[in-house]
């Protein structure tokens, strides 16, 4: 390996023979060791030339990304760079840039270095003081807390979609050029780009966790709304093709579509779309972009959220797949277990000997502490470390290429990442920094500053060339069917000559080819009503059959409507485990349910064989929609033995909120089970504590599920006849939830108050002030976290005034998704005015996240505001005002109320109040590119030189080293001009003592400079 040049410049001087000794390290050069840094730094970047030497460039914006030519890997090293490489992509098609990003990924999974990557890396944060949509923005989190970028910098399609920054909310065509400004930002950074995706219900209009509509069926082709997902898929394919460098370069993604399949709080889950149903959404939506719209710039993710026995499951195959992912997140109870731990790398284990085998990469493509992220304090002090100590102990599952956490959407249940507090406004920094930074210096974890060379490389590469599939669109491979007539439609291969569909022992009917797909109508025979059925389809080429697919279908016409207070009494499965499978879907460690004839009756009753072991809970659940609101209790019956410590819980979703109540199985239970519905509490990791069943809530039960816990180890249940039910020997539930304890909530900043934080404030005569350096078209927020329940207030008032022409928004952040909702934006002037926000008409108060004041400039008036805050008060009347005001002020009028509520989309960047049902962001509350500007990776270790600079580089052929410099004192990491090494760690300095020198640099009387170079190994 080269060795760096360290050169340290040492200044002395003594003055009337005292001696004041000032060492200073000016810089620490490594010659051969180029980083990535701010994109408008006018960094260098190296490459090697014929000689092996290091050629330096400029890597600016502007200038697109530079060529990095890096020694070919040792995994294909030929000694030459003309040798073609065979890749098994999904787009035989694809740009030289995007088959680079897979070679390289590729690669990484043959060693033991893991990308680390975040979601919203770059807009979102709790110390980004930017506003707006931060489109194009440089800001992190983690390199305030690091020093240096995540290697992977993730978004969404709800950016696309104007949900999420950088999006805009109702203007979809700004949103597009926004997200693709900022994923060009992240390439020209050195980073690589993934996109996942959280679209809205498309027959609904509701959100992505609406699950009624049955969606999947109407999106695809013969539905109803395939022209409106096709649009939707149009925005995805316009984005791809703007992201390009000025060179005209692709920039590729690493698109993920429909995530966490297996679990069935999306749409597209589990529990509303059966296996050859999602096979057929995911195959369509890698079909459209690809071949209707020219994308060939994606690598495409498959990451259903379960391993082993389930993943495989929903598996649209390997002509369609680039990268084999998996999301885990701990548990926030008892993060860093055991458990956990071994069920991580058995997941991931998996992952990797599979990707082996099908030639694909592997990637844990989300994972964090919990799945509503880091606790404020009382975490696991050591989580980051012992999880990926874990992975790397495991020689399979250390070969994951990257590893991706959520957003960063703000303090309680949305912070995945623990922060430096370098703003000085969150008391202080994380108390899981330290450890992260210890992650974040392991010689295998990789930041952007290591992603080393993948673009420009110039490798011969070359894809094996596609092979289509053939499949059935609708109807689905068990679908359950209640019309008499069928639409078909199939997918052939374009060699296929004719396609025909034969209902059982039928004559077939020929399907007719429409924009590329076979379609057709069958009309079943009158006297099928009830029973299992077969489709069979046959793929012609010429007069001979090439291929036949075999589809089960479960017909159910002319049921009668069920009682909407049953939940299941097992009759309706036509005796057929694999249909009661299909209803419930699976949570937790393994469940097997099963029917079985009433001994001596009619009909079925459930088995449920359950075996709880890593996840130490198992569970299946039923989605519906019903209105129970004539019930005040549950009804069963239970036969189960003795389970010894052990517990089942049943839970109900009533109104949007988890109910749960837990029944002791320790001794058995045999015979009918009442539960009062009044006794069912908020599920433990519920945002809504203070939530009770209601009436009112109980016209909407929407889920019902079953969850063993307890000791490890197998047990069995039987039940039957599950259902709501009104006991007269019951109390009657309440119509409404009452009223809550009522105090009013009044801030009259009469002594210091920490609640209340933002830019330059203090508190002091009795209000609080803020200095906001904003030019035009800033915006500044004085907000609290620590406010979680509204409910019970009707106005939120702020009396404020400012020293220059500003306008202000009064802001509250509720439910899961921090769904933001303003008052609308209101003028201040020097005097004090009363500014009011009627929340009576806002849901989710009871889960109130975040509470605040925005504030914005609109002029171009030099200098600071000042913005002085008299009181803050929350009342369910105004009248409480009174007696507020400490002096004769002009009275103020009330602001004026919008017409109706007016709704900003959630983490809507420009707050603009539009007039809708607002939306939630994402299942965590948030809710994804590439440049070669770094240098290959392969080893690292650290040093600690002799002024207890913190370092971490990577040395990947011998031929170029990399510094990883963590600074933990000062916010500025930018390296000094053209040089690649960063300033040491500011450890602070006395004002006083720098005047005195300065003073007797006139007197001095001697003096010496040493100067000395050295060579140093890194």
């Amino acid at each position: 390996m080269k060795q760096g040049m360290k050169k340290q410049l040492v200044l002395s001087a003594t003055v009337s023979g005292i001696f004041l000794f000032s060492p200073v390290v000016i810089a620490a050069e490594e010659q051969n060791a180029p980083t990535v840094e701010e994109v408008t730094g006018g960094d260098q970047v190296s490459s090697e030339n014929s000689s092996g030497t290091a050629a330096l460039s400029e890597a600016t914006p502007s200038q697109g990304t530079p060529t990095v030519t890096a020694p070919i890997s040792e995994d294909t090293a030929t000694g030459q760079t003309s040798e073609t490489r065979l890749l098994a992509m999904t787009d035989d098609q694809a740009s030289q840039e995007t088959k680079e990003l897979y070679a390289y990924l590729k690669d990484l999974n043959k060693k033991k270095d893991i990308l680390f990557g975040q979601q919203h890396a770059l807009d979102e944060g709790v110390t980004l003081t930017s506003e707006g949509s931060r489109a194009g923005s440089t800001d992190s989190d983690v390199k305030n807390a690091v020093g240096d970028y995540p290697a992977v910098f993730g978004w969404d399609t709800l950016s696309l979609d104007g949900y999420e920054k950088p999006g805009v909310s109702g203007d979809l065509k700004q949103s597009i050029a926004n997200v693709s400004q900022s994923m060009k930002t992240a390439h020209q950074l050195g980073g690589i780009i993934t996109m996942s995706t959280h679209p809205h219900n498309f027959v609904t209009g509701g959100d992505f966790n609406d699950t009624s509509g049955d969606v999947v069926k109407e999106i695809l082709p013969g539905g109803s709304k395939n022209e409106q997902f096709n649009q939707w898929l149009d925005r995805i394919a316009e984005l791809a093709h703007s992201l390009k460098t000025d060179e005209g370069q692709t920039i590729p993604v690493i698109f993920r579509p429909f995530h966490e399949q297996t679990g069935s709080w999306f749409w597209w889950g589990e529990s509303t779309t059966n296996p050859e149903q999602y096979k057929a959404l995911y195959r369509y939506t890698v079909e459209y972009l690809r071949d209707q719209k020219g994308v060939h710039n994606f690598l495409y993710t498959y990451s259903p959220g379960a391993g082993n026995d389930r993943y495989f499951k929903t598996y649209p195959g390997d002509a369609y797949v680039d990268v084999l992912g998996i999301d885990s997140y701990d548990d926030k109870n008892q993060p860093g277990s055991d458990s956990y731990i071994q069920a991580l790398k058995k997941d991931t284990t998996m992952l990797v000997k599979e990707a082996e085998a099908r030639n694909k990469i592997a990637a844990l493509t989300e994972f964090g502490y919990s799945a509503q992220g880091l606790k404020n304090t009382g975490n696991t002090l050591d989580w980051y470390t012992r999880i990926f100590n874990a992975l790397q102990k495991d020689p399979a599952a250390s070969k994951i290429a990257y590893m991706m956490t959520w957003a960063n959407f703000g303090m309680g249940n949305n912070l995945y990442t623990p922060y430096r507090d370098v703003n000085g406004n969150l008391g202080g920094d994380h108390e899981l920094l330290a450890d992260f930074q210890k992650f974040y210096q392991d010689p295998h974890s990789v930041f952007l500053k290591e992603v080393g060379t993948i673009y420009g490389t110039g490798k011969s590469l070359q894809t094996s060339p596609h092979i289509s599939t053939r499949y059935v669109i609708q109807p689905g491979s068990d679908s359950l069917i209640k019309d008499q007539t069928l639409t078909i439609v199939a997918k052939a291969k374009t060699e296929d000559t004719k396609v025909t569909a034969r209902f059982n022992d039928q004559a077939p009917v020929s399907l007719s080819l429409v924009n590329g797909f076979y379609t057709g109508t069958i009309t079943l025979p009158e006297n099928v009503k009830r029973e299992v059925a077969h489709l069979v389809f046959d793929y012609y080429q010429g007069d001979k059959i090439v291929e036949s697919q075999n589809y089960r279908l479960y017909i159910k016409r002319g049921s009668q409507p069920q009682d909407p207070l049953v939940v299941d009494d097992f009759e309706d499965y036509l005796g057929e485990r694999d249909l009661l499978e299909r209803a419930y879907s699976s949570n937790g460690d393994p469940i097997v349910m099963s029917l079985e004839k009433r001994q001596g009756q009619d009909g079925y009753r459930l088995v449920y064989d359950y075996q709880l072991d890593r996840n130490g809970y198992a569970g299946r659940q039923l989605s519906f929609d019903k209105d129970w609101s004539v019930a005040n209790a549950i009804q069963f019956e239970l036969d189960a033995d003795q389970q010894s410590n052990r517990h089942l819980t049943v839970q109900i979703q009533v109104g949007g909120v988890s109910f749960e109540k837990d029944i002791d199985l320790s001794n058995g239970v045999h015979g009918l089970v009442t539960i009062p519905l009044s006794e069912f509490k908020p599920a433990q990791w519920e945002s809504h504590q203070s939530a009770q069943i209601t009436k009112e809530r109980l016209k909407k039960v929407t889920q019902f599920a079953l969850y063993l816990g307890g000791d490890k180890g197998k047990g069995q249940l039987r039940m039957d006849t599950i259902k709501a039910i009104t006991d007269p020997n019951l109390a009657t539930l309440p119509e409404k939830e009452a009223d809550k304890t009522y105090e009013a909530k009044l801030y009259p900043f009469d002594q210091e108050s920490t609640d209340w934080q933002g830019e330059g404030r203090t508190v002091s005569d009795g209000a609080l002030h803020a200095t906001l350096a904003l030019k035009k078209d800033d915006k500044a927020e004085i907000k609290v976290n620590q406010i979680s329940d509204l409910s019970s207030y009707d106005w939120y008032v702020v009396r404020v005034k400012a020293s220059q022409p500003l306008s202000a928004k009064l802001f509250i952040k509720v439910g899961d998704s921090w769904q933001w909702v303003d008052s609308g934006s209101q003028d201040l002037s020097k005097d004090y005015k009363e500014l009011r926000f009627d929340l009576s008409s806002i849901e989710h108060r009871d889960a109130t996240r975040e509470v605040g004041i925005e504030f914005y400039k609109s002029s171009d008036e030099a200098g600071d505001s000042e913005v002085t805050i008299d009181y803050i008060a929350f009342v369910k009347s105004l009248d409480e005002l009174v007696g507020l005001k400490p002096k004769e002020l002009p009275e103020s009028q009330p602001s004026p109320l919008p017409e109706k509520e007016e709704y900003t989309e959630p983490n809507s960047p420009e707050g603009d109040p539009i007039e809708t049902q607002a939306k939630p962001t994402d299942e965590k509350g948030q809710s994804d590119f590439k440049g070669a500007t770094q240098s290959p990776i392969t080893s690292k270790k650290e040093e600690t030189d002799s002024q207890s600079q913190v370092s971490k580089g990577t040395v990947a052929d011998e031929k170029s080293t990399v510094s990883k410099v963590m600074e933990v004192e000062e916010p500025n990491f930018d390296s000094q001009k053209q040089g690649h090494s960063k300033l040491l760690p500011n450890t602070g300095s006395n004002p006083s003592l720098l005047a005195i020198i300065t003073g007797m640099v006139f007197i001095m009387l001697a003096g010496f400079i040493k100067v000395f170079y050295k060579n140093d190994k890194f």
